[in-house]
């Protein structure tokens, strides 16, 4: 998509569940697509052909609603439901999916247009495109995917790509951690090879 419109699955405000910031309220926004296949996705829906609509859920149970916008969306009006669902104990704006990374023209957009403070949860394979939203991103959240994770790319290039993904983020203003799906059989010791190399330059 340009950097006016975008293609997403949800937009939400609920508790982040993963990595550092657990039990912190945040809006989150969804977006479709993703460069990869891993075998233990939960969000494979986002692969699934151009969504023709948007789901936004507004309120908390019992009394949680949805509406639905249509496909694609313009930047100012991510901006504006981002703003409505925004409350005083929401702490992020999660750019989510799919992987975000793929939008990157729109994210940086969006960033010129909502001053919430922005939460990347990305594979971190798209380097190129991590340089491109450097600037308004405040947390990178980090994959680093093992051999085991399934994806049919060539597992040593993702590695390289996702640690030069970190050190671009870490470079930046912002705050960096990573995340790896350890599967019970897993054998290759790359979360150990990823821990070493992630830590030498973090706290």
């Amino acid at each position: 998509m340009s950097d006016q419109h975008v293609y997403l699955e949800e937009v939400f405000s609920s508790i982040q569940g993963e990595g550092i910031f657990v039990g912190v309220r945040q809006v989150f926004v969804r977006f479709y697509g993703c460069n990869l296949r891993c075998s233990y996705c939960d969000t494979s829906e986002t692969r699934a052909g151009n969504p023709v609509i948007c789901r936004v859920w507004r309120g908390c149970e019992p009394g949680r609603f949805s509406e639905t916008l249509e496909n694609p969306l313009g930047v100012d009006i991510v901006a504006d439901l981002i703003r409505d669902l925004w409350s005083p104990s929401t702490r992020h704006v999660s750019l989510t999916g799919g992987e975000p990374l793929l939008q990157s023209r729109f994210i940086r957009r969006l960033g010129e247009r909502v001053e919430m403070p922005f939460y990347l949860e990305t594979n971190s394979t798209l380097p190129g495109a991590a340089v491109d939203v450097a600037g308004v991103i405040d947390v990178a959240a980090c994959d680093i995917k093992l051999e085991e994770s399934g994806v049919e790319d060539d597992h040593g290039v993702l590695f390289k790509r996702s640690l030069e993904t970190i050190e671009i983020f870490n470079d930046s203003d912002c705050l960096v951690f990573a995340k790896i799906m350890i599967p019970p059989e897993d054998h290759s010791g790359d979360h150990h090879a990823g821990c070493h190399i992630y830590s030498r330059d973090q706290p």
